[in-house]
Parts: structure tokens; sequence; C-alpha cells
């Protein structure tokens, strides 16, 4: 089925839309209209998807959908100037009488893939304390929100959930990754109850240290492209490019070679770290020049001499738990 999709972010590229949809199937292409003259994006593109029911499992969720402050229109291609505002025949039906309704539970409502990395409080998950969550690309969500988001996401069975535990500084101590649509083990479901009336913080996952200061390789490996253990540890460490003031998502990155591995370079904590395009480009750029003397430290010296260095992810939240895309 041949989708058409409106209401994009003008940075987005084909990756970032092909990357978007296989989050609910296959997909044989995804493609961006550009501006013949400017080459810019014009923020709608088309995608393909071999299986209709896939197909239509992303037009329930993402059409309407909000992504970094803007409505996406999702739509079969051939119904993309068809009139009509609702989902069914005859429009939406009547809305909710006056004031707000009672939040579902968490087994209620529709499922939600996490298209961005859902952080949250683990107390918060659990519904210990109201302290706010927070969604890439999005800003700050309050507890309710949050909660709201990731029992969404846990119904969701291509939801992948991880767990950060934090040195006292906020950077990343250790990491670890489950499979499937279950949440962290032992928390219970998320939002049970009023603040301070959650089950107890048990998490027995076992949890992968995040190395700093010198590097004893011990999670490097042979190939070229990281493991996903490897690249969640990157991920969870650097949150976002590691260009001095970019603000692109880890998530949408190229995991770069700091001394490039055709040239040397290791596989491991201590070489990689995320550089969106624009940036890994120019790093390769004549008069430009990176480093990285230990794991998540990165040097930059720019064609005109001078010099900054980015360091590892500070959270603004202690013991972060939550969906990750």
């Amino acid at each position: 089925m041949k989708l058409f999709v409106a209401g994009l972010p003008y940075d987005f590229d084909d990756v970032d839309l092909k990357e978007m949809f296989e989050l609910y199937g296959a997909v044989n292409f995804a493609k961006i209209v550009m501006d013949r003259e400017t080459g810019k994006s014009k923020g709608f593109g088309f995608v393909d998807m071999p299986d209709d029911t896939e197909a239509r499992q992303a037009i329930e969720t993402l059409d309407n959908a909000s992504i970094r402050g803007k409505k996406m229109a999702v739509k079969e291609a051939d119904e993309q100037n068809r009139g009509g505002g609702g989902r069914g025949p005859g429009g939406p039906g009547p809305g909710p009488g006056p004031g707000p309704g009672p939040r579902p539970g968490a087994d209620a409502g529709p499922s939600l893939a996490a298209l961005v990395t859902l952080t949250i409080p683990l107390a918060t998950y659990l519904g210990q304390s109201e302290a706010p969550g927070d969604a890439d690309a999005y800003g700050v969500l309050d507890a309710d929100d949050a909660r709201d988001l990731a029992a969404a996401a846990a119904r969701h069975p291509r939801t992948r959930w991880c767990v950060t535990a934090l040195n006292p500084d906020g950077t990343a101590a250790a990491h670890a990754c489950l499979r499937g649509r279950h949440p962290p083990s032992g928390t219970g479901p998320p939002g049970t109850g009023p603040p301070g009336t959650g089950p107890p913080i048990t998490i027995t996952t076992p949890l992968t240290p995040i190395t700093r200061g010198p590097c004893d390789h011990a999670h490097g490996e042979i190939g070229y492209h990281p493991s996903r253990k490897l690249t969640h540890l990157i991920r969870a460490r650097n949150t976002r490019c590691t260009a001095p003031g970019c603000g692109r998502p880890a998530a949408r990155c190229d995991l770069d070679h700091t001394v490039p591995w055709d040239q040397g370079g290791r596989t491991c904590e201590c070489d990689l770290a995320p550089l969106c395009r624009h940036h890994h480009r120019a790093k390769q750029a004549q008069g430009w020049h990176l480093e990285q003397p230990e794991p998540g430290i990165l040097k930059w010296r720019t064609p005109s001499g001078r010099t900054y260095t980015t360091a590892p992810t500070e959270y603004p939240f202690q013991g972060a738990a939550g969906p990750k895309s």
C-alpha cells in the first residue's frame, strides 16, 4: 500500500521517514518530496509498505499524531485529496460531556509504538512521584502524560524497554535492554495508584556498566556495525549528537567511528559516538579534527583553530526507566 504523509518536520530526510514507518512493518521505500528550486523538503512524502494490514496499522496510529508540535496526516496515497473530517462514515461522533473524564487504566486504550525516546523517572513510572518526564524533540511531559504514554507504549509489541542507572553526577552508569512488550521486570504497570502507593522498586535485569575513563575494550566488537547492545550503551551515554551545540537525538544520528574503522578504529565505546548527518560530514571535511580521548569525551578542532569539548549527557532525572525508539 502506498501512503501519503504530510505535516513532517522540514529537517526529516528519507531515512527518518523510513525508520518511522518500519516500527509497523516492512517498508519498500520512503521518499520526502523536495522543492526543485531550493532543494529543501516540502514537509510531505510517500511511503510504500508491502503488507496492507501493517500499513493500515501505521495509518491508524500516525494519522493526526503530533510530531515536534505539528500534526501529521497519513492516508492512502490515492485518498489524499478526499474530503471528510471523521475517521468513519458520517464523521466523528458527539464529544464528551463537560469536564475531564477519568484517566484510562494501564491496560485500557490504544497501543502506541514509541517513535521517540521517552524518559521517565522510575518513581514517576511506578506512581510514587509526580516528577515530570521527557520526550525527545517534544520536551517536558507532566507525570500523568508520561505515565499514559508509557502505558500506551507497553501495549504495543514493537516497543523496546530499557533501564539506565545513573552516577551521582547524572551521567549514565549502566544500561540494560529488554525485548518485547513487557516493561522492566518487577516494576508492575505504570501509574498504578496515587503517588507513594506503587510497588517496591525491584529492577532485576542485569545491567551492563558504561565505561568511563580509560577503556579496557571489554565491550569492543569485531565488525564495523555495532550490535544493538553496544548501540544502546553509546546512546545512553550520549543521548544527542556530540557536536558542540547540536541537539539532534542520538536515535536519529549516525554512530560514527571517531578514528575511521578502515584506519584502525575500534567498534567500541572509546571510538563510537553519535553524530548527526550534518556534523558527520563536517568531521570528514578538510580542516576539521575530532578525537575521543576517553569514552564519551569528544574534542573538536575547527578549521579556524578553535577547540570545543563535549561530554556525556547529564540526565535531569534520577532512576530513569522507559521505552526506547
